[in-house]
C-alpha cells in the first residue's frame, strides 16, 4: 500500500482527514487511532464495504517481527494479513497483541495490478485555534492572525491543509456575502483558508502557521487609539484600558495577544468574537492608573439603580472614554441621561475626558 495523496481539513473541533491510497492484492489499512464515521470509495466514487479491527497482531519469528491481522492459523503456521498483502509464517516463536489500533480491511476482491480507493474519515484529536498577534508602535500597528493546531494523538504527514472555522454566528443573509482572495464564506456559517506554505508538512504535537498578516488596522481617536473603559458596578469598578482597531477582513473568533513594539513587550491577552470586515473592534486588556475613579451605588428601591460618578484624568493627554452599565437579562430605562446607546446587553456612554480634567457622571436606571 502506498499513500498517494493525503489531505486535511481542521475544524475548530475535529478534522477530516481523506488518503488517496494505492493497494495491489492488500486489503489492510491502518487509520489514525481515533478514526469514526469512516467510508471507504474509488476514485468514481463506488463505496467499498469494509471491516474495522481493534487490535494488531504480532507475531515473532527469530528477531523478526511481523504485525497484522491473523486470518488463519494452525499449530505451526500463520497466515498473517499485513500492508504489503498475505505473509505466511512458519515455525514462529511468539504471538502478542497490539490493542487501541484502528486497522481497516477492506470486504472485497481486489486486482491484482495496483488500484486506487480514497478513504474518508474524523478524528478530534486535531483541532486549531485562530490567535491574533498584535504589536502596537508608536505611529503604526503590525497584526496576523496565526493558525494553531493541537494535535493530541497523532504524528500526521500531510500534502494539503485547509482550516476552517466554524463557530461563527450568521445573523442575516448580508453578512455571508463576504468573498475575497484568502477567504471563502458559505452559507453554512464557515470560513475557510487553505494554508499556502511548502508541503507535504509534518504534523506535530503543536504546530503554528501564519494564515496572513494585518487582520487589523488602527481606528486613530483623538491622536491616541488607547480607550479608557469603566463599568458602572454595585461590587468594583476598576478603569480598564484597550485599544480600537479597525477589521480589514472577516474575523474568526479567536484569541488576541498584544504586544508593545516587539514581542519582548507584553500588554495583554483577551479574545474577541468573530468579527464583519471593516468593524472596529474593541480590545480591552488591562487596569489602568491613566485615570481615577469615584463611584457611589445607591439602590433605593427593587427598581431603581443610581450611579454617582466622578472619573479624574491625571495625565496630560485627552482619552476617548466609554462608561457602560451591562444590563444582562434585564431591561431598563435610562431616567435622567438621554445621550446613550444600547450596545447588546449593554448601555454605554461615548465621550471624551480632556487632559488633567475631572469629569463628573450621574445616572439612574428604572427596569421595565
Amino acid at each position: 500500500m502506498n499513500i498517494n495523496q493525503s489531505q486535511i481539513t481542521i475544524y475548530n473541533n475535529y478534522s477530516h482527514y481523506v488518503q488517496n491510497l494505492v493497494v495491489n492484492n492488500s486489503k489492510y489499512i491502518e487509520l489514525l487511532d481515533d478514526a469514526y464515521n469512516i467510508f471507504v470509495t474509488t476514485p468514481d466514487g463506488q463505496p467499498m464495504n469494509y471491516t474495522i479491527y481493534n487490535k494488531l497482531d504480532q507475531i515473532q519469528k527469530d528477531d523478526f517481527i511481523y504485525k497484522g491481522i491473523i486470518i488463519e492459523s494452525s499449530f505451526d503456521e500463520i497466515i498473517l494479513l499485513t500492508s504489503e498483502g498475505e505473509e505466511r509464517i512458519k515455525n514462529y516463536d511468539n504471538i502478542s497483541e497490539i490493542f487501541d489500533k484502528q486497522i481497516l480491511v477492506l470486504n472485497e476482491n481486489l486486482p491484482d495490478f495496483d488500484f486506487e480507493i480514497i478513504v474518508s474519515y474524523f478524528i478530534n484529536s486535531v483541532v486549531w485555534n485562530p490567535v491574533y498577534t498584535i504589536i502596537i508602535k508608536d505611529n503604526s500597528i503590525e497584526s496576523f492572525l496565526s493558525a494553531n493546531i493541537i494535535n493530541n494523538k497523532n504524528i500526521l504527514k500531510v500534502d494539503k491543509i485547509i482550516f476552517v472555522s466554524n463557530n461563527l454566528f450568521l445573523g442575516s443573509e448580508s453578512d455571508i456575502n463576504i468573498i475575497d482572495d484568502e477567504i471563502i464564506q458559505t452559507q453554512t456559517g464557515f470560513i475557510k483558508y487553505e494554508l499556502e506554505t511548502e508541503l507535504p508538512i509534518t504534523l506535530t504535537k503543536n504546530t503554528s502557521f501564519i494564515l496572513y498578516k494585518s487582520p487589523f488596522s488602527d481606528n486613530i481617536c483623538n491622536n491616541t487609539n488607547i480607550k479608557i473603559y469603566i463599568e458602572l458596578n454595585k461590587y468594583q469598578s476598576i478603569p480598564k484600558f484597550g485599544y480600537i482597531f479597525k477589521v480589514n477582513k472577516y474575523l474568526p473568533a479567536g484569541d488576541v495577544l498584544l504586544y508593545s513594539n516587539n514581542i519582548t513587550n507584553f500588554i495583554g491577552k483577551t479574545s474577541i468574537n468573530s468579527q464583519n470586515k471593516g468593524d472596529d473592534v474593541e480590545i480591552i486588556v488591562g487596569d489602568t492608573e491613566l485615570v481615577e475613579l469615584f463611584l457611589e451605588y445607591q439602590e433605593p428601591d427593587n427598581n431603581s439603580i443610581f450611579f454617582n460618578t466622578e472619573i479624574k484624568n491625571t495625565n496630560n493627554k485627552n482619552y476617548d472614554l466609554v462608561v457602560y452599565y451591562n444590563a444582562g437579562q434585564q431591561i431598563y430605562q435610562v431616567i435622567t441621561d438621554e445621550n446613550y446607546v444600547r450596545n447588546g446587553n449593554k448601555i454605554q456612554w461615548d465621550t471624551i475626558i480632556d487632559k488633567n480634567s475631572l469629569l463628573r457622571f450621574g445616572v439612574e436606571f428604572k427596569r421595565l
